[in-house]
This record gives C-alpha cells, sequence and structure tokens, in this order.
C-alpha cells in the first residue's frame, strides 16, 4: 500500500469514528483513544476533512468546549490585539491560565 493510500485510510477512519461518535462529549478523546492517536493528530485530519467538504462547519464546532472557544476569543480581542497571524501565542496563553 502507497503512502498516500494509507493517508486516505487513515483520515477515513477518522471520519467514520467521527460520524459514530459525533454527539459524544471528548470527541477528540474518543477517536484518540480508539485509534491510538494523539488528539492533535486527530484535529489535524479533522480540519483536514472538513476543508475537503467532508465534516460540516456545525459538526466542527460540536469538537470545540465553549468555554475554550471564548477562552480563545479573549485572549486573541484582549492580549492580542485581534493578531491570529500565529496561534502559538494563543495556546502559550491558554496554558497559562
Amino acid at each position: 500500500m502507497q503512502a498516500s493510500q494509507k493517508k486516505t485510510n487513515t483520515y477515513t477512519e477518522t471520519l467514520n469514528l467521527f460520524h459514530e461518535h459525533k454527539d459524544e462529549k471528548n470527541l477528540l478523546k474518543i477517536i484518540a483513544e480508539k485509534r491510538e492517536l494523539k488528539p492533535l493528530t486527530i484535529e489535524n485530519h479533522l480540519i483536514s476533512l472538513y476543508e475537503q467538504g467532508h465534516i460540516s462547519l456545525a459538526d466542527m464546532l460540536k469538537c470545540g468546549n465553549l468555554e475554550d472557544l471564548k477562552s480563545v476569543k479573549c485572549i486573541i480581542e484582549n492580549e492580542l490585539h485581534g493578531n491570529t497571524e500565529k496561534l502559538k501565542p494563543i495556546k502559550e496563553k491558554l496554558e497559562e491560565k
């Protein structure tokens, strides 16, 4: 099996688990545990799948925690003055909290 085929299959497996568990809390953690992958890897899969049109925006938003989203918004507006060019400062600010 070629590398590109393996990548397609791993994304398909993530997508199938996403649809199977999309209404559950801790969706990323559930998929990561079932796939024996890191949650960050699953996040990257889901972003790619969203960009390819396999996942709707409404379903993608279910992956996020409302409190985390509010924290990110607050950091961007109040501490980074709207600068979203880099994600690392946002991550660092979240880790401080």
